[in-house]
């Protein structure tokens, strides 16, 4: 499957990015590995004899990539640790999510096991803890791994509240947002539900869709460019924009107008009174 249609894909992406970065997460282990032996629902049975092998299975997994030219930066070991679902899945014995202190810091504290790991991805529940993972152990690099999906009507009201959530998580330490999906057709979903994309391909006419969060992801990825820093702002329109300052020295602001109204918008910089934006953010608008 990974050679027939995912590692081209990914190739061609290469073409147009040559420094795209790749993290790698698995939906489930092999069935050989759970309880029951399914890939839909169940959990990982935590012996020593599986983890090791599935360790190995990893290992083999980045070795074969590379193979084909392609680097895993990150490997997220478990994709939705504690989701037990109808689609593959698997849950975690030691990730419980009615308690911030061992869904986190159960592993963290370990010593034995804080020496291997880089970062935390968070997604979907992982805004409620983000900005609690941030304040306790800021040495840390976290990464916002699936944005929320929808429910494929690709609404302006959708894309306002993925504004938000973008905002959450750069705002709480997050060094990354990744968008999910990038483009679907517009036939019925095998998930059971349809959900949101960046874009729509229609399938009679192979027409291709720009989508509401398009514009919302592209206002972020076209200007702020990787190395930004997220910078303190205060203000009336604090819940509703974010600042960055680029590697060369460029500020980026990026500000929503969610009111059914015209408003008045400032931006000044304190340490460079030069530097500074009076404009006027039309209704319901990104900027």
């Amino acid at each position: 499957h990974d050679e027939r249609t995912l590692i081209p894909y990914i190739h061609r992406a290469q073409e147009w990015q040559p420094n795209m970065q790749l993290f790698s997460s698995p939906w489930s282990p092999p069935t050989w590995m759970k309880r029951p032996k399914a890939y839909n629902y169940g959990r990982l049975v935590q012996t020593p004899e599986n983890l090791k092998a599935y360790a190995k299975y990893f290992v083999k997994y980045i070795q074969a990539y590379a193979e084909h030219g392609i680097t895993v930066n990150q490997l997220h070991v478990q994709n939705e640790v504690f989701a037990d679902q109808k689609f593959p899945s698997a849950l975690w014995d030691s990730m419980k999510l009615n308690n911030y202190n061992r869904f986190v810091d159960n592993i963290l504290f370990d010593d034995g096991a804080r020496k291997y790991i880089k970062g935390i991805a968070y997604q979907w529940a992982g805004q409620n803890c983000i900005a609690r993972t941030h304040e306790s152990w800021p040495e840390i690099e976290l990464i916002q791994s699936e944005s929320e999906c929808g429910m494929g009507d690709n609404t302006w009201e959708y894309a306002e509240y993925i504004f938000h959530l973008i905002n959450h998580y750069l705002r709480n330490g997050a060094t990354a947002y990744t968008y999910w999906n990038m483009i679907l057709d517009d036939q019925d979903s095998t998930w059971g539900w349809w959900q949101n994309s960046l874009f729509t391909i229609t399938t009679d006419t192979h027409e291709v869709r720009r989508n509401p969060e398009y514009y919302v992801m592209r206002h972020f990825s076209h200007f702020v460019k990787p190395g930004a820093h997220v910078l303190g702002t205060t203000g009336h329109f604090n819940s509703m924009a974010i600042a960055f300052r680029n590697p060369d020295g460029t500020i980026v602001v990026v500000a929503q107008n969610a009111l059914e109204e015209e408003r008045p918008f400032e931006f000044a910089d304190p340490c460079n009174a030069d530097r500074g934006i009076k404009v006027t953010l039309a209704p319901r608008s990104f900027n």
